[in-house]
């Protein structure tokens, strides 16, 4: 991101572009470097977009991405039910995470945002999931659509700048878990419907 690094910084670097890895060579990398599956290491390609570094920082932050995975799907299940009383006490859980933690799970679920869009509007191939994130967006993705993607995708950076600016977590996070929970009833407007 050299657009956000100051005039006077960017005139004393020389910038060297590098070109993104295909996923089968990062995919053949991690299998003979980390000695992992093939299921993993392609998992791990595929959310990695052509990054090598990217993807060994996911590999060794597995078990990190793994509690993701387990605390974005437990929410937004809590969030559609609206059990109060239960999203309380994981709003009292996540305060327990360090801030980077925090942000971290935040982007996560900007990411899963992104793959439930794509489910519903773009191409297979442009997918970045992992096996067991897959059945949950086909579930999850019809709940994200045109009426209310964008302002979901603007809570949850919100709620990440505000993390990043020392703001009280548990606030922050019960006021975007009460907006999500809102946000996830509104309904999609079918495009393709008649009115005689």
């Amino acid at each position: 991101q050299s657009d956000k690094l100051l005039a006077t910084i960017k005139s004393r670097l020389q910038c060297v572009k590098i070109e993104s890895t295909d996923r089968a060579s990062i995919s053949t990398y991690l299998q003979e470097k980390y000695n992992v599956t093939k299921e993993k290491s392609e998992d791990v390609a595929n959310l990695s977009e052509g990054n090598i570094g990217a993807a060994i920082s996911f590999l060794l932050g597995n078990d990190l991405l793994e509690r993701n995975i387990h605390e974005f799907q437990k929410w937004m299940r809590l969030c559609f039910q609206a059990k109060i009383i239960d999203l309380v006490t994981w709003v009292d859980f996540i305060n327990s995470w360090g801030r980077e933690q925090q942000k971290g799970f935040l982007t996560y679920s900007l990411h899963m945002i992104r793959e439930s869009l794509i489910e519903n509007f773009a191409s297979n191939d442009i997918k970045k999931v992992k096996h067991e994130e897959s059945s949950f967006i086909k579930k999850f993705a019809p709940f994200i659509h045109e009426n209310n993607s964008i302002k979901i995708i603007e809570e949850l950076e919100r709620a990440h700048q505000h993390i990043s600016r020392n703001g009280n977590a548990k606030i922050i996070f019960m006021d975007l878990t009460l907006r999500i929970t809102v946000l996830l009833h509104i309904k999609s407007i079918n495009l393709f419907s008649s009115t005689n």
